[in-house]
């Protein structure tokens, strides 16, 4: 939703590349361990969420599209309970030292 709206920060954008890390010949063996997290969102806690992030316009067109977006999302997924789950998924580039 956010890139539809042009809302993240470039840093949002990047992807990481171990060959960056692997060529400076210090580090060796990539592992990736990625953990998963879900939060139970009702609207109201969604549009909170997404509406608190720093890169998102508080007002004007964009905000507003983003609203709209959300709310259909959150329609289309919510649960009996009302709520939808967002999935938070990190990963953890692990590398011994060569």
């Amino acid at each position: 939703m956010l890139e539809a709206i042009d809302g993240e920060a470039p840093a949002e954008r990047s992807t990481f590349d171990p060959a960056v890390v692997t060529a400076t010949g210090w580090f060796g063996d990539l592992r990736d361990h990625a953990v998963e997290h879900v939060q139970e969102l009702t609207l109201d806690e969604l549009l909170g969420r997404a509406l608190s992030t720093s890169t998102v316009p508080k007002e004007g067109p964009r905000h507003a599209e983003l609203v709209r977006l959300l709310r259909a999302l959150h329609a289309r997924h919510a649960g009996a309970d009302g709520r939808v789950g967002m999935v938070y998924r990190a990963v953890a580039h692990l590398f011994d030292r060569t």
